[in-house]
């Protein structure tokens, strides 16, 4: 489970990361949604979404259209690499 840990801090890294302003990804867009979709907490799930929800509209209502969506677009891409690592192998 190394490996799912590693992505876990390559995630949180890529959103604390923003706030020296080297990427242009929003970071809460994308920690909110790939823990939205990696914690079974039902309550911190139901409150990812207007947090998401409050995150992009401000976003947007700043002009800024490019960050929160590449923000989880690298959040649903990290969503993928840690199912694949969990999904068990397909035998043929």
């Amino acid at each position: 489970q190394f490996k799912l840990i590693g992505i876990d801090i390559v995630v949180v890294g890529l959103a604390a990361v923003r706030i020296l302003g080297w990427l242009f990804n929003s970071g809460h867009v994308l920690f909110l949604v790939y823990t939205f979709f990696t914690t079974k907490n039902i309550t911190y799930r139901i409150l990812c979404i207007p947090m998401i929800a409050i995150t992009v509209y401000i976003k947007y209502s700043w002009g800024d259209f490019v960050t929160p969506i590449l923000g989880g677009v690298i959040g649903v891409f990290f969503i993928f690499l840690r199912k694949k690592l969990t999904s068990p192998p397909r035998t043929k």
